[in-house]
């Protein structure tokens, strides 16, 4: 119970530049009880437990009018996606209209510890059933939304605007791919070191000057600064990573009703 195997076939096909993140969730001390920089202060870290986040953008949303930030949390209680939010960019602590943060930017919460606390169902979240249960829930949140925020602002940072991030993201098509995936726990992806702040104790900032990225050979989909030397790849790989200027689909459209 709490660590069941979830397989993610359907994310690693229809993510671009789907990357991973480990953040820790306290359950009941704020994320702001006090200033930090670095990490938590240790009142914070002493009991908190590991919760992962993958963020990329959905290839296939970006060619539809359902473009902005959802986010999907899998429990490993119940061994299933249990929660969406069709656009979380204000939970997230996000600028909630125009373009910003869309592009089927994608968050997806992963309760690897299975601490994430559930109804008699298990099919949903039922933070207000538990003691400090305000707390857990808004440390979850911010925590997400920064990374995500970090992971768009670091991506859109190779291209001139966010039209031109737009179009990156189309070229990789929007059909389903055909390959093998691996289990999650067993995949690779892109991360990232970096360094959080408290802002005012408002909010967890990330600065991209100390964002520093870890390529990983499960993030088959990249994308490659406007400005940047374009380098052939070997392909060696049943699926080998790909930028958008090397992207030939070879699709089916089996998932595309999931969307």
């Amino acid at each position: 119970v709490g660590r069941e195997r979830i397989r993610f076939n359907y994310w690693p096909q229809r993510l671009v530049e789907m990357s991973s993140f480990q953040v820790e969730i306290s359950q009941s001390v704020p994320w702001n009880a006090e200033k930090w920089s670095m990490e938590p202060p240790w009142e914070y870290r002493d009991g908190s437990y590991g919760m992962r986040v993958y963020v990329g953008f959905d290839r296939v949303r970006n060619h539809t009018d359902q473009r902005a930030c959802n986010m999907y949390v899998y429990s490993r209680q119940s061994g299933r996606l249990i929660k969406c939010d069709k656009d979380a960019r204000g939970k997230l602590g996000m600028t909630a209209s125009g373009t910003d943060y869309t592009y089927g930017l994608t968050v997806i919460v992963d309760d690897v510890e299975g601490k994430l606390p559930l109804n008699p169902t298990k099919q949903d979240i039922a933070f207000g059933e538990r003691d400090h249960g305000d707390v857990h829930e808004d440390n979850l949140n911010i925590w997400a939304g920064s990374v995500t925020k970090m992971f768009y602002q670091y991506h859109l940072k190779k291209y001139a605007n966010k039209h031109e991030l737009s179009n990156k993201i189309k070229e990789f098509g929007k059909d389903q791919i055909e390959s093998t995936v691996k289990a999650i726990d067993e995949s690779k992806f892109t991360t990232y070191t970096y360094t959080p702040a408290t802002y005012q104790k408002r909010s967890i900032q990330i600065r991209l000057g100390t964002v520093e990225e870890h390529r990983g050979p499960d993030t088959k989909m990249v994308l490659i600064r406007s400005n940047a030397p374009r380098k052939k790849q070997k392909l060696s790989h049943a699926m080998p990573a790909i930028s958008h200027q090397q992207y030939e689909p070879v699709y089916r459209d089996e998932m595309a009703a999931r969307a």
